[in-house]
């Protein structure tokens, strides 16, 4: 591919940000004419020739331009590229300055500063079939400029998918710049507008056919049926209406029917995330694996087409101390099951211990979010020693789980008991080639939506949860069977031995003396029976 920066150069993006400015002609050239001389026309007097199109170009910081900086005898012809979440002092998406810019079927959207594009000495603009924030009214401008800005320019919310990613903060990486149902971009573009396919894109070695593919190498040109052409086709070789921005919008049908998504929506997995010393894709079992896969429906109707969906994934950065966690996940097949209108998602890998996953499609935006924080058992986004007591209320019957079996089932058995306690605390201690969990959080942003609430003071002191737990099952619990004596020989050995290797000397200390109190009444004599062996234990 050529450099942008050639005469006639094309520039038509595959990745996923570029930033093009021309700082060292803006120094030296920069300025209004002198007094009582003409303004110059820059789109007679270009030297360099600027093609943009299927580029999306964010998160870019600059004093002027954010997205693009066009100075000085430069013609820029910007189409079907998104700009967006920029920052600059004038011209957050693009400033120009003795050049002739013009800007088709694109986005320009929340570039942080006073206009989205910025107009200056000798600057000469056209805009047309385009997404613009603030509309017309919104371009600033200096001395000596030109303006010719279309009445088929928006104003409307372009409806990214996930423009700040799926944690919520902008420019981390995990964002998303396609559009979803209801975006004003769709069908609304102008065919005429779209370059030649100079660089043959699809290989078919015809660069005379108008560019047939967007950013991610899909078909151009496709047709909403569910939407409205505001645009302008070119039958009979180009009866659709091409989208605005870097993508196409891939004319995904909108859900019918019940939508829900099992596993429910906002679940916290608090099961091991892998076995013990296999960290090998195949081998790790959770939410998303051929074994568990997420279901849409029934009753429900959509596309199966993988352009059709999303998948965010809030960080992809190792947080398993051993195993490598790979690219940034991926929904791999959609299917549905026997034409019962439920359809079957399964991921390149499980959701990724420690991250929160979100699952959108198209048609409808955000579906279902899932978050996978092992031995987090009570849904409060953080695993601790608190989750101990919570599991032990589950199996007791004291509350119900918030997850169900995501949040008893701690070792993938299929059942929620005793057994769970010993892998629970293997999570939070990091025994038998676990990573250590104790203490390990969600992002703090994502509580309101996916975490239960904290009690007060859960966290800061969350062993002296623990500690009151602990007590009153000892104090509460109903023994009525050999098997039963056995589950809780279980748990008390396994808790004791936390205990031991978590607590402090004077949080051991505590707990002996709550267990010791003569006013403490217990329902069961093995529970009362089995108090000096533990307190030995912890003063030992």
């Amino acid at each position: 591919m050529q450099t942008p920066w050639e005469p006639s150069g094309w520039s038509t993006a595959l990745s996923e940000t570029i930033a093009l400015t021309t700082r060292e002609a803006e120094s030296s050239r920069r300025g209004a004419p002198a007094a009582g001389a003409s303004a110059a026309d820059p789109c007679e007097n270009t030297t360099l020739t600027l093609k943009m199109q299927n580029c999306l170009v964010t998160c870019n910081d600059a004093d002027d331009g954010g997205g693009l900086s066009l100075t000085t005898r430069l013609r820029a012809e910007v189409v079907n590229t998104t700009i967006g979440y920029n920052q600059a002092g004038r011209g957050g998406g693009i400033y120009a300055h003795s050049s002739c810019v013009e800007v088709h079927n694109s986005i320009l959207w929340e570039d942080e500063t006073s206009s989205e594009i910025y107009v200056d000495t000798n600057g000469d603009l056209t805009i047309s079939y385009s997404v613009l924030q603030g509309g017309c009214e919104g371009i600033g401008h200096d001395t000596y400029y030109s303006i010719k800005c279309e009445p088929n320019v928006l104003m409307g919310n372009p409806k990214f998918l996930w423009p700040i990613g799926c944690d919520d903060e902008a420019c981390t990486g995990d964002e998303d710049f396609r559009i979803i149902a209801g975006s004003p971009a769709i069908d609304s573009g102008n065919n005429i507008l779209v370059h030649k396919d100079e660089l043959d894109l699809n290989g078919d070695d015809d660069t005379e056919e108008r560019t047939p593919l967007d950013l991610l190498l899909e078909p151009r040109f496709v047709d909403d049926p569910f939407t409205t052409d505001t645009g302008v086709n070119d039958p009979p070789e180009y009866p659709y209406v091409v989208d605005m921005g870097a993508y196409e919008y891939p004319g995904c049908p909108p859900i019918s029917g019940a939508g829900f998504v099992y596993p429910p929506n906002k679940v916290i997995d608090a099961r091991q995330p892998h076995p013990p010393a296999d960290c090998s894709i195949d081998a790790r079992q959770g939410i998303g694996s051929q074994d568990e896969p997420i279901y849409i429906g029934p009753p429900v109707s959509v596309s199966t087409s993988l352009s059709c969906w999303g998948l965010c994934e809030t960080g992809i950065e190792p947080i398993e101390e051993g195993c490598e966690l790979l690219d940034p996940n991926e929904i791999v097949s959609i299917s549905e099951v026997d034409n019962t209108g439920l359809y079957e998602l399964i991921l390149e890998r499980p959701i990724s211990a420690g991250y929160v996953t979100e699952l959108a499609y198209l048609g409808a935006g955000p579906l279902t979010m899932h978050a996978s924080l092992p031995a987090d058992a009570n849904a409060d986004c953080t695993s601790a020693p608190a989750d101990i007591t919570a599991l032990i209320n589950y199996l007791n019957e004291v509350e119900d789980p918030p997850h169900g079996d995501y949040s008893c089932d701690i070792d993938h058995s299929g059942l929620c008991g005793p057994p769970d306690i010993n892998r629970l605390i293997d999570l939070l201690n990091g025994a038998w080639w676990y990573i250590v969990w104790n203490n390990r959080e969600l992002d703090e942003g994502l509580e309101p939506d996916i975490c239960q609430a904290r009690g007060e003071g859960m966290l800061a002191d969350g062993n002296g949860a623990f500690i009151n737990g602990f007590v009153t099952h000892m104090s509460t619990v109903v023994i009525t069977d050999a098997q039963s004596e056995a589950d809780f020989k279980m748990i008390v050995d396994a808790t004791a031995g936390f205990c031991v290797d978590n607590l402090s000397l004077d949080e051991r200390a505590t707990l002996a003396d709550r267990l010791q109190d003569p006013s403490l009444k217990f329902e069961s004599p093995l529970a009362e029976e089995m108090v000096p062996e533990i307190v030995s234990a912890l003063l030992d």
